[in-house]
């Protein structure tokens, strides 16, 4: 897939003629290395990036690789640079990282020296949340693995009753890993009431949302009424509407993957 040939398409004729074929020559010295820049790094399916190109003199060759194979190659005219376009990832599956990088050439004569740079856009947004194991009662020590979260983010889990918008419970969970996950134990505390409720394990403004059903047996009382026992066994299922995060960048679709268990 050839990503940078759609900016060429997105940003019309217009930007790559800053790129046209320079007549002649032109020997610049002590001028500045190439550049290449990203932004932002890390998106999710649907976003955009800018990409940013400067440093590389006129007359110069500029050559852009994208995943080791040719993408561009074009001599730099005066005013050509910095070149910036925006272009978007709406088909692109989370996982998927894309490498950059651009070649400055400099014109036969120059007395330059041949620069190189390079950077990454890389695609997340796989939205699940697991617990193991994933059936449990109150009081227990419960295994939770959550993500897309960006690297290096602190992530925390809330427990939300249903049709309320504060938290009984709160805890962190660690801090993202370089594959976007996350993962930290949790003991759901033993006064909970049986009722249901979401879990929500928010990083930065990314969130992925469960729903957790704590169900208690019924024991016997002498009065013809049964009460819940207090230890109840909680049951995970996924939430009936994905709850995508409060914030707009990014913004992540959330199919939450908690198991059912049944209770």
């Amino acid at each position: 897939m050839k990503l940078f040939k759609k900016v060429g398409a997105l940003t019309s004729a217009s930007a790559l003629a800053g790129l046209a074929v320079f007549a002649g020559a032109v020997s610049v010295a002590n001028a500045a290395p190439v550049t290449l820049v990203i932004a932002p790094n890390y998106v999710v399916p649907g976003e955009s990036v800018t990409v940013t190109i400067d440093g590389c003199s006129v007359g110069s060759t500029l050559d852009l690789m994208e995943n080791g194979e040719p993408s561009l190659s074009e001599t730099v005219i005066e005013g050509g640079l910095p070149w910036t376009a925006e272009f978007g990832y709406k088909e692109l599956e989370a996982g998927t990282v894309y490498d950059f990088s651009v070649t400055c050439t400099p014109a036969e004569g120059s007395d330059e020296a041949v620069t190189s740079a390079s950077d990454t856009v890389t695609v997340f947004g796989a939205s699940y949340l697991e617990a193991e194991p994933d059936t449990f009662h109150t009081g227990e020590t419960v295994s939770i693995t959550a993500g897309d979260f960006l690297p290096g983010t602190a992530v925390t889990l809330a427990v939300i009753p249903s049709g309320s918008e504060v938290s009984v419970y709160s805890s962190a969970l660690g801090t993202a890993a370089d594959d976007f996950s996350v993962t930290g134990d949790v003991v759901f505390p033993e006064d909970l009431e049986c009722g249901t409720y979401t879990v929500e394990i928010t990083g930065g403004d990314d969130s992925v949302s469960a729903e957790l059903s704590i169900c208690g047996a019924t024991t016997p009382e002498p009065s013809p009424s049964p009460s819940v026992s207090a230890s109840a066994t909680p049951t995970l299922a996924p939430s009936a509407s994905p709850q995508p995060s409060a914030t707009a960048s990014p913004t992540r679709p959330t199919n939450p993957g908690l198991p059912s268990t049944g209770n």
